[in-house]
């Protein structure tokens, strides 16, 4: 049985599905399309379905706090595959990579807390409306055709932050510490490196321009069509976005239609 990347799996107890490279431009209203398991991003949702004029376009609520999600850790992760999540946080932001593995040379292990993180959302109800108020645009062809296969998701809700706490542990003990100044030096200046204090040093990455925040989490709902119809739309909890997968446990499936919220077990 394959092994599980593991850093597609610390947002799940909080229903979000993981970006895998954060990116600053991913909010919701956005179209993303998929095999169910990855997704890539399309384009806007009005670009695609063009209302009636009945019903707005969802408002988009922004910069909401996400305390639920804020001061989480995440589990820990070899060194290899933490680094490897830390240097897309870093380039992503406009950082370097280059001296990431000589500071973390004596760790075998890395982890993850989300610092201030945000939250933007749109109400799921309002795009219920709106999809049974709208019409695909007939120039849509590939749109047309995603919609049909099922394979058409609207993001609904995003988690982003400009900062990122590291905790690195070794197996056989002691603390582990970073040479702060040689590694700010290494990653530039569009990163900020600072170190708390104590016995045990955890490493906080913070982007320079305050207003620079990646998306790394999203929740969407998977929309169903047929005939061109709008009939439904599902909580996408099996899917991870590549340019930027999650089964419920008690293997339930949670439809969202215009009338009511049903639960159909497998």
């Amino acid at each position: 049985m394959p092994c599980r990347d593991r850093t597609i799996d610390y947002l799940r107890q909080y229903g979000y599905q993981v970006v895998r490279l954060p990116k600053a431009d991913l909010s919701p209203l956005q179209l993303l399309f998929g095999d169910k398991r990855e997704l890539s991003r399309f384009g806007k949702l009005e670009t695609v379905l063009v209302g009636d004029g009945s019903v707005p376009l969802p408002g988009v609520s922004r910069n909401l706090p996400a305390a639920h999600i804020t001061g989480q850790r995440t589990s820990e992760l070899k060194v290899g595959l933490g680094l490897s999540v830390l240097g897309g946080f870093l380039a992503a932001l406009g950082g370097s990579t280059v001296g990431l593995k000589g500071a973390y040379h004596a760790a075998d292990t890395i982890s993850f807390e989300l610092a201030d993180v945000l939250e933007d959302n749109i109400e799921v109800a309002a795009l219920d409306r709106y999809l049974a108020a709208s019409d695909i645009d007939p120039l849509s062809k590939a749109a047309a055709q995603f919609l049909e296969r099922d394979e058409m998701y609207v993001v609904t809700s995003t988690l982003k932050s400009n900062k990122i706490l590291v905790h690195s542990q070794r197996k056989r003990g002691g603390s582990i510490q970073v040479d702060v100044p040689l590694l700010q030096g290494a990653i530039g200046a569009k990163v900020t490196v600072s170190a708390t204090s104590g016995a045990d040093q955890v490493l906080q990455y913070t982007a320079a321009d305050a207003e620079s925040r990646l998306v790394f989490g999203f929740q969407a709902v998977q929309m169903f069509y047929d005939s061109g119809v709008y009939r439904v739309i599902k909580s996408a909890d099996d899917v991870v976005a590549r340019d930027l997968a999650d089964v419920p446990k008690d293997g339930a499936v949670r439809y969202l239609a215009a009338a009511a919220l049903l639960r159909m077990d497998d």
